[in-house]
């Protein structure tokens, strides 16, 4: 538009003839009409952060520090992103640190940029709920001084390309997983309050292209007042959907490390049906593998043999009320006997069947969707396999080793 402007002004004051205008004009609108689409063609932004394995809480030392990147739209996302971090055992031994990204879509009066907090004052877009955001981070990494540290960064984007930010962060960081929020918002009545399309799209293209794990975080404002983040005593009852799928052992070992938490009640209720390959006494032992030796008694299984859709929705609305924080896996297999009933209803598919049935309206507990394994074209059957190998070998290993250990003390 500038260039336009230049050169009918340089036509007005007779710098340029007319048919050189046209001329020039001609060339202005060929470069312009193919420099975007050759751009696509040659540049692949993707390439920074792409990889052909993830980071995993799995694959991470328990002893080492846990780095999560905390991804945060408006001030509503705060309180239970921090009680999702607390609820992670922050401890010397394996310290947290925290990666906080708050994302602004980008105006006509401002530039995309991507910058740490402390030049996060130059931003005039939304600056105040920028600070409140960063002072309430800066709260919990005080009072957990010693094992949570928290770097703050601001992104201003446009929606179409806000994943770019954030997987650079998580790739340039090294962090294990991403926490994402949803893109409805819930009403203190339990109603849905607020949809943002344009923020479902970034989940999406966040949870195919991040280069860690992604933690998909469904908040319904039940553990989330504001005066209860400053307490270090809050208890979390907490439940994990167990189906067998690869993203279910994810959100097994996170869940291990929850359980550390001695504020942390965890609950795993496994779903079992007729071709299901995994055995509950395994089970219990990678978790125990995961947690700490002293928390065994506040982990509880509860054991479920199930046929179809219908019966896993029974099992789950049994629940009722009783978890602050249920978490599931995303993947799971439509083609299963039990996942009859669930593919027909389902209205956000990135979720999984599970994940996009606690979405509902109908259940008040907040959901965490675990999404381990990316969907690159190409890579997904052989990840499924390597993944699937690998988790048989560790269960395997542990359960073996949990028995040696069984013999010793008996001989």
């Amino acid at each position: 538009m500038n260039d336009l402007r230049l050169l009918s002004y340089y036509l007005g004051i007779k710098v340029v003839d007319v048919h050189s205008f046209n001329t020039l004009l001609t060339s202005l609108l060929i470069v312009t009409g193919f420099a975007r689409p050759l751009v696509s063609c040659l540049y692949d932004p993707t390439k920074r952060y792409r990889t052909n394995s993830r980071r995993t809480i799995q694959g991470a030392n328990y002893n080492m520090q846990m780095r999560v990147l905390v991804c945060i739209h408006n001030e509503d996302n705060v309180p239970m992103t921090i009680h999702l971090l607390k609820s992670c055992n922050p401890s010397r031994v394996s310290p947290v640190t925290v990666f906080v990204l708050h994302l602004m879509k980008l105006t006509a009066s401002s530039a995309a940029i991507l910058v740490p907090h402390y030049q996060g004052d130059t931003l005039k877009s939304d600056g105040n709920c920028s600070m409140h955001i960063f002072n309430a981070f800066e709260r919990l990494e005080q009072q957990y001084k010693g094992t949570i540290a928290v770097q703050q960064f601001t992104a201003v984007a446009p929606y179409k390309s806000m994943h770019s930010d954030i997987c650079t962060v998580a790739a340039d960081k090294r962090t294990t997983i991403v926490i994402i929020p949803f893109h409805k918002q819930w009403s203190i009545d339990g109603k849905v309050g607020f949809v943002n399309r344009s923020i479902r799209i970034v989940n999406k293209n966040v949870m195919d292209w991040a280069p860690c794990s992604v933690g998909l975080l469904i908040n319904r404002c039940q553990m989330d007042s504001n005066q209860s983040i400053l307490s270090c005593d809050l208890s979390y009852s907490i439940a994990l959907l167990f189906f067998g799928g690869d993203d279910d052992y994810e959100a097994l070992a996170i869940c291990g490390r929850m359980a550390g938490n001695p504020n942390v009640s965890l609950t795993v209720v496994l779903f079992k049906h007729d071709l299901c390959n995994y055995e509950v006494k395994k089970l219990e032992c990678l978790i125990h593998h995961y947690a700490a030796r002293d928390c065994r008694d506040r982990i509880h299984f509860k054991e479920f043999m199930v046929q179809n859709g219908e019966e896993i929705t029974k099992v789950i609305r049994s629940l009722g009320d009783t978890f602050d924080l249920v978490i599931v896996g995303r993947h799971f297999d439509p083609r299963s006997p039990i996942a009859s009933g669930l593919t027909e209803w389902s209205e956000v598919p990135e979720l999984g069947l599970i994940g996009d049935m606690l979405s509902s309206s109908d259940f008040k507990f907040a959901v965490l969707v675990i999404v381990q394994q990316p969907l690159m074209t190409g890579l997904t059957e052989l990840r499924t396999m390597n993944s699937s190998r690998s988790i048989s070998s560790k269960v395997s290993s542990i359960f073996s080793s949990d028995e040696d250990r069984h013999t010793l003390v008996e001989k």
